[in-house]
């Protein structure tokens, strides 16, 4: 029994230039293997294609890869494996791609099922395959479609079904000879069922081979036919020729148990007995060939399936140590970028603390003049910065850590400026107090006590303190409860060395010489255990 349209679909060769293209190549050699009959590997190939197309969703890929994989299983007489891969690519051909590749799929199932001689799921498909074909109005793949719906029809005994299909695709067939003859032997050999032996005789001669030396099977086939009219129109001597001319270089042991068959119902017919006989004879010893053909291709099936899953086993254990090899190979891509943004975010932030040291001196200068008009900005960009960067933490880090730099600088300028206003007023009232002519006055004894009271008292120390220790924090409290030996002008000498005050400005605030102001500083050094005193900037700033 003819089937159409197993055959797999061939490409043209690709370039290697895409993945897409590499995936193709996949499949062009998975069919050159199929062609070569090497099933495993072009299984192996063609699973590959099959998991790239999947992997990048190029569907119609996928679909060649698993049809075709459904016909090696086919070649190889494994009609579950190959059913399964047929119905994973009817899937495919129904959600993503177009109705041609649907019936190529359809067909292709239809035949399994006729195999297993389960023919009314066979008509089911291959009907299904039949009415798309009608749809898209193409005589040549129609007229294959009624061939095979013909067959069908043939097992399932409605003959009369059968000889309209067989009809209807001679005529459908008429621009492709070699198919048209397929549909012509088809519709002779219902006729001849019919004992239309003149009607199959005349067909059958219309497409009878005109070389001597024969090849095709359907020529072989052709010959068997005529010599089957000859016979059952008691046409002996030209049913013999016939019959014995189709054993001339035939190979198709298959075709020839039929023709020993009926050549012994020839001899018997003639009262040849014996010939008859031993020909029955070679009828059953080619049907012994046959199976024992068929067993060694089972055989063959099996050895195949167990190199397939010898071969996907050892391909597992290469995609386990790959994905091994990737993971180690990640793991130090991902510590290397670790460390390099590590040590970009180190480099930043020193560049960073330069920028804003520099900076913060050069608007130590101006930081009176522009006090209210500051506050003001400040103001103005904290509010904008919380607006703007509501999620994003770091920002606000950075405001915070600006906004305290600006606020101490605001309170180091108010202790310079009360520190130099002290200063201003000691010296006059001192100037005031040695002033002997002036020193009885009454007037002069209250303006001297009025520029006293003027002077910086330890309420508005308190209160420095106080709003020094809002701005950073509660440094300084956190500095005497870890170095219980710092007293209170320890701590004030401290505040002032974290505002960035040079030791002249701290000098002028105690009221001290710059080397005493040094030496105050050594002092508290080795009270907080630092080994050098140049180290007390840093040393607070990172507390």
């Amino acid at each position: 029994m003819r089937r159409f349209l197993l055959i797999p679909i061939l490409f043209i060769l690709f370039s290697f230039a895409t993945p897409k293209e590499a995936c193709k190549k996949l499949i062009t050699d998975g069919l050159e293997e199929f062609y070569k009959k090497n099933y495993t590997k072009s299984i192996q190939l063609l699973t590959k294609a099959k998991e790239e197309a999947q992997e990048n969703d190029w569907n119609y890929l996928e679909f060649l890869a698993i049809n075709n994989i459904g016909n090696n299983y086919y070649s190889m007489l494994d009609n579950g494996e190959a059913l399964e891969n047929y119905l994973e690519a009817y899937t495919i051909a129904i959600k993503e791609l177009d109705e041609k590749e649907e019936m190529i799929v359809l067909n292709n199932i239809s035949v399994l099922y006729s195999m297993d001689e389960k023919y009314e799921k066979a008509e089911e498909y291959i009907s299904k395959a039949y009415e798309i074909a009608l749809k898209t109005k193409e005589d040549y793949t129609i007229g294959l479609y009624s061939i095979n719906l013909g067959e069908i029809n043939i097992q399932k005994e409605n003959r009369e079904k059968a000889q309209e299909y067989f009809s209807d695709a001679i005529q459908l067939l008429e621009k492709h000879p070699k198919q048209q003859k397929i549909a012509k032997i088809a519709f002779a050999r219902n006729l001849i069922h019919f004992k239309n032996y003149k009607e199959a005789e005349v067909l059958l001669n219309e497409i009878s081979p005109k070389t001597e030396r024969l090849a095709e099977k359907d020529d072989f086939k052709i010959l068997f036919l005529l010599g089957e009219t000859y016979f059952h129109q008691n046409r002996n001597s030209d049913a013999l020729k016939s019959v014995l001319k189709s054993l001339e270089n035939n190979n198709y042991s298959d075709l020839k148990v039929d023709i020993y068959q009926l050549l012994s119902d020839i001899y018997f017919k003639d009262k040849q007995y014996q010939k008859s006989l031993d020909t029955k004879n070679k009828a059953h010893d080619f049907y012994i060939e046959t199976s024992n053909k068929t067993k060694a291709q089972v055989f063959e099936k099996n050895k195949i399936k167990f190199e397939l899953e010898d071969s996907v086993n050892k391909l597992r254990e290469n995609e386990i140590k790959m994905e091994s090899q990737k993971k180690v190979y990640f793991i130090t891509i991902l510590f290397a970028i670790i460390v390099l943004a590590f040590l970009i975010y180190t480099i930043r932030n020193i560049k960073i603390k330069n920028t804003q040291r520099k900076t913060l001196f050069e608007r130590n200068q101006k930081i009176l003049e522009l006090e209210l008009k500051k506050k003001e900005s400040d103001n103005l960009i904290l509010e904008k910065q919380i607006e703007e960067n509501k999620t994003k933490a770091l920002l606000e880090k950075e405001r915070l850590k600006n906004l305290i730099e600006t606020r101490n600088r605001e309170l180091s300028a108010k202790a310079l400026y009360m520190s130099n206003r002290n200063e201003l007023l000691t010296e006059i009232i001192k100037d005031l107090e040695t002033n002997k002519t002036q020193k009885g006055e009454n007037s002069n004894f209250e303006q001297i006590k009025k520029l006293k009271s003027l002077i910086q008292t330890d309420n508005e120390w308190n209160n420095f303190i106080k709003h020094f220790e809002e701005v950073n924090q509660g440094l300084l409290s956190r500095l005497k409860k870890k170095f219980s030996a710092l007293n209170a002008n320890d701590i004030r000498f401290i505040s002032y060395v974290f505002m960035n005050l040079t030791s002249k400005e701290i000098a002028s605030i105690f009221n001290i010489t710059p080397d005493a102001c040094r030496k105050r500083k050594e002092r508290i050094s080795k009270k907080l255990n630092l080994e050098n005193s140049g180290d007390l900037f840093d040393f607070l700033t990172n507390f």
